[in-house]
């Protein structure tokens, strides 16, 4: 199995190459489209994705993903369905899922992730077991693993970290936890024949919508989205999270944990480690409304 610090496109490659050998697919041309929660390579000579988790997902985890996106399928959610192979498939340990390639023709607006948000968030829990959503744990997780930082910035972080778990505890949300996406964003849905898709469900949990709210706000502010368009999504959905008194915290939470998360998975030296120096160094400068490029 790979460690983290060698789950590189060069060792993936060879990943892809032996689970095609397995399932009957040509790896010749494969277009590698992301590689950092997973590497993500688009076959060229079949309409399939292929997803090689990072060493740090365990396969439970992903086997939790496999029977969670299914579930959500047979309920008739609007869900990018997996491939009809038996899955999750492992190869030297590591958790490789196969899902259908969707041509997308155009950029989707942040107004288009209202409605499947809110029927997800309208569903009843699953019959698999989820952890609640805890960002304050994954922010930790994330520091501890982490590399890349100076320690400076590290302990910046993690101060900043208690400082907002002292303040969660009086943030007082407005409904029970329920299932939640656990990072709802534009590049985690795709156009479907029917409309859209959610899909990416890595991240799922029991926990409050606000949550996911919070992620779509972030999202549509830090990577400049249209603010018209974030509007239109609050009127759709019935709410903005702006509103909400617990909003500052959460915001600064999320925000955090996108960094720190981002910090643990980039190489050094590469574009995206750059790209968390920066978040961190405009943090240290509160500046909060400063646009971020896209990871």
């Amino acid at each position: 199995m790979l460690a983290v610090d060698s789950f590189t496109p060069e060792n993936t490659s060879n990943l892809l190459k032996r689970v095609c050998d397995r399932v009957g697919f040509d790896p010749v041309e494969a277009a590698l489209l992301r590689h950092q929660t997973n590497a993500v390579y688009r076959l060229a000579s079949d309409p399939a994705i292929i997803k090689i988790a990072r060493p740090d997902y365990s396969i439970e985890e992903i086997q939790r993903t496999v029977d969670l996106t299914r579930w959500l399928t047979r309920m008739g959610f609007p869900t990018l369905p997996l491939m009809d192979i038996e899955q999750p498939i492992i190869i030297d340990g590591h958790a490789v899922t196969i899902w259908p390639y969707l041509p997308q023709s155009r950029p989707i607006g942040t107004h288009e992730l209202a409605d499947p948000l809110l029927a997800l968030h309208g569903l009843q829990s699953p019959p698999i077991a989820l952890e609640p959503f805890d960002a304050v744990a994954a922010i930790r997780y994330s520091l501890e693993a982490e590399t890349l930082l100076a320690p400076e910035d590290h302990e910046f972080l993690s101060g900043r970290c208690n400082d907002l778990e002292v303040d969660l505890e009086s943030v007082h949300f407005s409904t029970t936890p329920r299932l939640i996406h656990g990072d709802p964003q534009h590049g985690n849905a795709l156009i479907g024949k029917s409309g859209i898709v959610l899909c990416d469900w890595d991240s799922i949990a029991l926990g409050y919508p606000e949550w996911d709210l919070i992620t779509i706000e972030i999202h549509s502010r830090r990577f400049s989205h249209p603010e018209q368009d974030y509007r239109e999504f609050c009127r759709i959905y019935g709410r903005d999270i702006r509103d909400f008194d617990g909003y500052p915290v959460l915001r600064d939470l999320r925000e955090l944990r996108m960094i720190t998360t981002n910090a643990r998975k980039s190489p050094p030296g590469s574009r995206s480690a750059h790209e968390v120096q920066e978040r961190v160094a405009q943090l240290r400068r509160g500046e909060g409304d400063a646009a971020w490029s896209i990871l």
